[in-house]
């Protein structure tokens, strides 16, 4: 039995030596740097059922996230029957954005 209570005592020293150890995996340095400079940006489109579509894709309808990595643009579509298609360039500089389709002349 003494022998177990002398190894309990390695396997603590082994948990602190390995929490220094696991702190720089926790903070890669390109990965962590990417994912911190990513932005979200919320995109808003209205009258009721306006469709916001991302490269022939529909992301959502009146509301979607965008996610935009540092220096990146991504081109939205947006659309709705009986009104004009506007198309939106999101760049992050906003966190959110609005827009408002316009009926067409008849």
């Amino acid at each position: 039995m003494a022998e177990s209570a002398t190894a309990e005592a390695p396997p603590s020293e082994a948990a602190e030596q390995a929490t220094p150890a696991a702190e720089p995996a926790a903070t890669p340095t390109s990965a962590g740097d990417a994912e911190a400079g990513t932005r979200t940006v919320l995109v808003k489109a209205y009258p009721h059922g306006a469709r916001i579509g991302y490269r022939g894709q529909q992301i959502g309808t009146n509301t979607a996230e965008v996610t935009i990595a540092p220096g990146e643009r991504k081109a939205l579509e947006i659309g709705l029957d009986g009104h004009s298609t506007r198309r939106l360039v999101v760049d992050g500089s906003k966190a959110e954005v609005t827009i408002v389709l316009k009926p067409k002349a008849r």
